[in-house]
Order: structure tokens, then sequence, then C-alpha cells
């Protein structure tokens, strides 16, 4: 990032990971990570994606998540809790799709050419994922495709109203056709590939907010 004057930015600063060596393996790894704290709603998303693991036999699953995961998988298996961040790294290098918000998450694993499938949550996750799925790099959840709702959150502010996807409706069938289309259609990764090039060449020229606006250009 080049700072300019009189610029302050909050926010994570990531080093470009190097090229993994890719092990190969038996089936395709699903990489799951949405972080269900900081007073979110309940979500159906726990439920569907459990029963989307006991059902499918041609995928490994590696799933991460908090608490509110414990009660749908086995420690062990294919719940991994919340790992060290090491780990977390390590698991996108090996993913061969990635299910996220939209936040942190997609931005590393576009940066290892790993295409997302979004279920964002606030405004700015949306903003995130719907810039992938017009690249070309993953797709919105079919239910997530509908105008932002506004709510007031008494965790946040009790006057302060936000705008967010709050309890969308989200089922193991839906789930599964989103990740068989896309580990299916091989233009997903080379355009998740292509955005991670992008990344890496605009990252020296360009500070973090032209590197947003400027992605597809």
């Amino acid at each position: 990032m080049q700072q300019r004057t009189n610029d302050v930015y909050v926010g994570p600063v990531m080093t470009p990971p190097a090229p993994p060596q890719r092990r190969p393996r038996r089936r395709p790894l699903v990489v799951s990570y949405l972080a269900e704290g900081n007073n979110r709603p309940d979500s159906a998303y726990p439920r569907a994606l459990a029963a989307l693991v006991r059902a499918e036999r041609n995928l490994e699953f590696a799933v991460m998540g908090g608490a509110r995961y414990a009660r749908y998988f086995r420690t062990g298996e294919t719940f991994l809790g919340m790992v060290p961040a090491q780990r977390y790294l390590d698991l996108l290098d090996e993913a061969d799709l990635v299910i996220t918000h939209g936040g942190t998450t997609l931005v590393h694993a576009l940066e290892r050419s790993v295409p997302v499938l979004c279920l964002p949550w606030t405004s700015s996750e949306a903003a995130w994922a719907v810039r992938a799925e017009e690249h070309g790099a993953g797709m919105l959840y079919p239910a997530y495709r509908r105008p932002l709702e506004w709510r007031v959150d008494d965790a946040v502010h009790p006057s302060t109203p936000l705008a967010g996807h709050w309890s969308l409706p989200i089922s193991a069938q839906g789930l599964s056709r989103c990740v068989r289309r896309i580990l299916e259609e091989p233009g997903h990764r080379a355009a998740a590939a292509d955005l991670a090039e992008r990344l890496s060449a605009s990252r020296s020229r360009f500070d973090l907010v032209d590197l947003v606006r400027g992605a597809g250009r």
C-alpha cells in the first residue's frame, strides 16, 4: 500500500502469500468460515451446512466458525473450531472453494486464487461479494441477491439503523447446488487467479481504497 498525505488506515494489512505448493487431494476441499459472533443473529447456515456435510461423500470439508457450530459438528471430524491463524491460512492454501460472509476471508481466498461462495451479512461484506461475483471469481448464495434490509441493533446503538442481510433462508440443497456449480465450472478458479494476479501487481502502486475501486478496470 502507498500512504498518501493525511491518510489514516484502520484494518488488516496482509502480506501477499507465496504461490502455494498444493498437495494432490483425492476429493476437493471446501473450507467454510462464517464467523457467527459479534451479536450476529441466528442463521440457518450451520444446520444446512451440517446436512450437506453428512450427505456429501465426494467432497472434504473444513469448518470453522465458533461455538454456534459445535452442536452440529463433532470436534476432530469436520468441525475444527476457532483454529490458530496459521492453520487457517494453511487451510486456505489447500482449498478448492471457500464459503465466507465476504470480509477478510474473501480477500485471503482470492489472494490464493481460490473462488468463493458468499453469504454476506453486512453491507460492506455484500459489496465485496458482489464484486467477486461480477468478476466471475465466485458467486452469491441466490437468496442474497436482494436489497439490504435496515434494522436497529441494540448491541450497536439503540437508535442507529444498520443495513444488512439478517435471517435469509439457507438449505443444504441450495448450498450443494452452489458448491457444485463453482467446483465444476473451471472459469471460477481462472477468474480468482486473475484477480489474485491483479491484486499482487497493484499492491505496490495503489492504496487499499484504490485497489477496491479499480480491481476490475
